[in-house]
């Protein structure tokens, strides 16, 4: 039994659904927040995001445990698991632990673009930061390229719309 187990465990059902209840809300609050340049708290990593969503995930556990789920490991299936999107998110995040951001020699925090592969400070500037969480594609890779998106619709024209289709007839 984990300390977490334990935890969950001791809480009657009114208790388990209350925190539930609070970790969605404080889950909304975070996003929220982190969108509102006046409202954030100093703390620029995924780092508060993360263990919400691990509290999330303990919370769920234990619901689904009172109810007679198979306790889920690291390395089996998702597949009808209730929080399969998240759990498929992070195991996919393993896969792409090169690209977690670290703190360079420097002392400034770094992470790797996964399309050009440069190592770029991890700020607003080099990085999108979408609903509080870190773009692992750069700015600049990140930028539509209008050549190829021409070269794209002169040989591959777009459909035929309704006013179209309506003289055709």
């Amino acid at each position: 039994m984990t300390e977490t187990e334990l935890i969950l465990g001791s809480l009657t059902v009114e208790e388990l659904d209350d925190a539930n209840r609070y970790v969605t809300m404080l889950s909304r609050s975070w996003r929220s927040m982190v969108k509102d340049e006046r409202r954030r708290v100093g703390l620029d990593t995924d780092g508060p995001f993360h263990a919400i969503a691990a509290l999330s995930a303990a919370v769920m556990r234990e619901m689904l445990a009172r109810g007679g789920a198979e306790p889920w490991y690291a390395g089996a299936s998702t597949e009808g698991h209730p929080a399969q999107l998240e759990l498929d998110l992070y195991a996919r995040r393993y896969g792409y632990r090169e690209l977690e951001a670290s703190q360079a020699r420097s002392g400034v925090v770094e992470r790797l673009c996964a399309v050009c592969g440069e190592s770029k400070p991890q700020d607003e500037a080099h990085f999108p930061r979408i609903d509080g969480l870190w773009g692992e594609i750069c700015g600049l890779c990140s930028q539509p390229d209008w050549k190829r998106a021409a070269e794209l619709v002169d040989q591959f024209p777009p459909p035929a719309t309704t006013v179209d289709l309506m003289r055709i007839q």
